[in-house]
């Protein structure tokens, strides 16, 4: 059974951190949408209260209005515009608050990110560790049939020598991914966009978890 490394265990906890703090974000969006809702509720109970009071006086000149009820009014409207105020300063609160909740996400984005081209390392290592010990042989007789197919001098200075050297491992790094990928450009994506890349390590790690 594979064992993750460390890295990949760091990785894993930094994406669960990252889906806790999208779900408060989350959570924190729906209660503004409601609290925005109530607010709009107390807007209208607040307009209607004070189309009464501007129609108070008439009201009361035909007795349809009490003393008592204009006081009643008068309170209620009070009351509702405090509670509107306070509405306000709520809407202001959770606003900051939900900020603070989208830069903690961003800030655990970026963790996740630099910890997944960590652990992607470690991922590295345990392929190159099998193939070692899988097909070792054969990448030996690779290398050795390389070198013998595509060169024919010995290298004449240093630099030519690293030259080669390079070339000997552009060659054989292309035919194993030639062969790996049967070749499928589309498949090969992920050489020019780590997001590809990345994404696919990603899967490995979580899979094995």
């Amino acid at each position: 059974m594979t064992q993750l490394s460390d890295l990949e265990n760091d990785y894993l906890d930094r994406k669960s951190q990252l889906q806790a703090s999208k779900q408060n974000e989350a959570k924190k969006r729906e209660e503004i949408a409601e609290l925005k809702e109530r607010k709009d509720s107390i807007q209208l109970e607040l307009s209607q209260l004070n189309g009464k009071l501007s129609r108070a006086q008439t009201n009361m000149a035909f007795g349809q209005l009490s003393t008592d009820g204009y006081i009643t009014l008068k309170k209620s409207i009070a009351d509702k515009q405090i509670e509107s105020e306070a509405m306000d300063e709520v809407l202001k609160i959770q606003a900051n608050a939900l900020q603070q909740l989208i830069e903690n996400s961003n800030a655990l984005d970026r963790e996740m990110n630099s910890s997944l081209k960590k652990a992607a390392g470690a991922v590295k290592q345990r392929a190159i560790a099998a193939i070692r010990d899988e097909v070792g042989q054969h990448i030996e007789t690779l290398a050795y049939a390389t070198v013998a197919h595509h060169f024919g001098r010995v290298p004449s200075n240093g630099p030519d020598a690293t030259e080669q050297i390079n070339a000997v491992y552009q060659i054989i790094a292309k035919e194993l991914c030639d062969e790996a990928f049967s070749n499928d450009k589309e498949a090969l994506r992920f050489l020019i966009n780590p997001f590809i890349a990345k994404e696919k390590v990603a899967q490995m790690i979580e899979a094995v978890a």
